[in-house]
């Protein structure tokens, strides 16, 4: 009986981990990206980025128009929008790039803004058939309400706004960038990873009822873990530190995956995958030494 039932737990385990092994390399290296598909004729596509200033709002937006969409830029520097529209205008002339200015710590006035972007983007004949939400989170925990506001207010009030219009133009994607910190916890960034918990069950629960409604419109949750961005000047680049444009062209190939939740790039989901197979203790011993560094780092830049 025990050698039964030990037998059984082996092969059970055995098909887990195959399982595991396969849905990786499936998702990362088999799977075709149906981002084409969100295409809709040749020139009145548009892509709406909030956090299109810098960063990996801007490296998503640039690798939308290299695919062939117009681009909404949303942002709170008015004047580097404008300079961003204009190169990017310049590369791809046959492309429209447009901007709407708005603080996302401010989320009504600035989610209004944007809903009169579109309104008169698709009254010049345009469509919205894709949203890209991506707020700066480069904030310290002090800012309590600010950080609610901008990582889980604002684009739960953006997605309200303007999925009436993704549907209508479905098929459509929404790809809401969250982050790994709201999966796992971390020290002295609490109230930033509770809202991006908040940001993923949103993007989960939202795919859900799109499904049931019978939507053609994909939810996309990605988690994202380092990259060297802005907020994060003094990271270097190595196998789990990407730059912006490294996670923004493999985050764009996981569209039209199946899943609801992903990791959009194969290294962060390796490294994170390890860290689930080892000891909740040993996980967070790991943890705490790495933000104790950069909250150290972090007082001394101030």
């Amino acid at each position: 009986m025990t050698s039964s039932i030990i037998t059984l737990f082996g092969i059970i385990t055995i098909i887990t981990l195959s399982y595991r092994i396969y849905n990786f390399f499936h998702l990362y290296f088999i799977h075709k990206s149906t981002l084409p598909r969100y295409l809709h004729g040749k020139l009145n596509s548009y892509s709406l980025i909030t956090g299109a200033s810098d960063g990996i709002g801007l490296a998503l937006a640039t690798s939308l128009q290299k695919h062939g969409f117009n681009i909404i830029l949303h942002g709170r520097n008015e004047k580097k929008l404008q300079g961003l529209a204009t190169q990017m205008q310049n590369k791809f002339p046959e492309l429209r790039t447009v901007i709407s200015v708005g603080d996302s710590m401010d989320p009504v006035p600035a989610v209004e803004a944007i809903s009169r972007v579109v309104e008169q983007v698709e009254k010049s004949g345009g469509k919205l058939t894709l949203l890209s939400l991506h707020p700066a989170v480069e904030m310290s925990a002090e800012k309590a309400n600010a950080i609610m506001d901008l990582n889980a207010k604002f684009p739960m009030l953006l997605t309200r706004a303007l999925l009436p219009r993704l549907i209508t133009n479905q098929p459509s994607p929404i790809l809401n960038n969250s982050s790994y910190a709201g999966e796992m916890g971390m020290a002295y960034i609490s109230i930033y990873a509770a809202s991006k918990a908040f940001n993923t069950t949103f993007s989960a629960s939202l795919s859900a009822e799109l499904n049931l409604m019978g939507a053609d419109v994909e939810v996309l949750g990605n988690l994202i873990a380092a990259v060297k961005t802005p907020g994060n000047p003094d990271d270097e680049t190595d196998f789990a530190t990407l730059t912006p444009e490294v996670l923004a062209e493999s985050t764009l190939a996981r569209i039209g995956c199946g899943k609801r939740i992903v990791a959009g790039n194969a290294k962060h989901a390796f490294t994170t995958g390890l860290l689930q197979w080892l000891p909740e203790k040993v996980v967070e011993s790991i943890m705490n030494k790495e933000m104790q560094r950069r909250h150290v780092r972090a007082k001394k830049g101030n």
